[in-house]
């Protein structure tokens, strides 16, 4: 009640007091929650029940948390108060208790906004898939994560002929369509992005099976295809596949084989894919 009254003139406060009824009221506010302060001695292991709900759904993960520990177990290490964004002893006054909310909500809101804007620097307006930086500031993880992997670079064909003959309006539905396809067709973790106009790069991670990636990559071209026959478009998408080790290869490099590739996809195998290999 004492905390009720201290943040009434600055928060909607919903107050429970069992873990059952604070994951209830969770799922009826979703992501309308500034902050929790829980306590951390919620009755049968309440509050690392309640902070699991919350760290485990993506929807109340960024939640920010502040757990209230008793004074006698402020030595101890307690579960909720270590998975929290920060805790207070509970005989603390309440304004204190107040200012580490303010802060916390503060620091969500600075991350939100940062995070909002790196998407939007990072990200290709129309596809919202990565697109150049994007790619290459995400491309340096595979530095430590993700070696060997594939790196295919895709082609829609006969764009500039489309955009001619039906207007960019068409072209654009072709390069969001693309874009759709291949979101569906890879694993988590790997990377798609829009390099230019309409040329996609897809890097499959971890993957040193050039059959393998071969059939995903002539499959992710035949659903495409298919695609764009669904939306009245006749068309398709070319592919040239690099089969990547632990070498160090300078990501221009990459560029300029995989793009050999695709030439001869385009020249050779229009609608499907080619690996590079060395002397071919």
């Amino acid at each position: 009640k004492i905390l009720c009254r201290a943040f009434e003139n600055e928060f909607k406060v919903v107050a429970v007091s069992d873990a059952d009824s604070a994951i209830n009221e969770l799922k009826k506010l979703g992501c309308g929650v500034d902050a929790a302060v829980l306590s951390a001695s919620l009755p049968g292991g309440g509050a690392k029940a309640v902070m699991e709900f919350m760290r485990t759904n993506a929807e109340y993960c960024e939640i920010p948390v502040l757990a209230t520990i008793s004074y006698a177990d402020r030595q101890k290490e307690n579960d909720a108060a270590m998975c929290a964004d920060d805790f207070l002893c509970k005989n603390h006054p309440t304004r204190d208790v107040l200012k580490r909310v303010r802060h916390l909500v503060e620091r969500t809101e600075l991350y939100r906004r940062f995070s909002a804007l790196h998407k939007e620097a990072f990200s290709d307006p129309l596809t919202g898939v990565l697109n150049r930086r994007g790619f290459r500031e995400t491309f340096k993880s595979l530095e430590e994560d993700g070696k060997p992997f594939a790196f295919c670079m895709f082609d829609l064909d006969d764009l500039k002929k489309i955009n001619d003959t039906h207007g960019h309006v068409v072209g654009d539905k072709m390069i969001i369509s693309f874009a759709d396809v291949a979101r569906r067709s890879v694993r988590k973790g790997d990377l798609i992005c829009r390099y230019g106009g309409d040329e996609f790069l897809l890097i499959m991670k971890n993957t040193a099976d050039e059959r393998k990636v071969e059939r995903k990559i002539s499959d992710v071209c035949v659903a495409v295809a298919k695609q764009f026959g669904k939306e009245g478009i006749n068309s398709s998408c070319s592919c040239g596949i690099l089969m990547c080790a632990n070498d160090g290869t300078p990501v221009t490099d990459l560029l300029d084989k995989a793009d050999e590739a695709l030439y001869k996809a385009k020249k050779e195998k229009k609608g499907g894919c080619f690996v590079w290999r060395e002397n071919e």
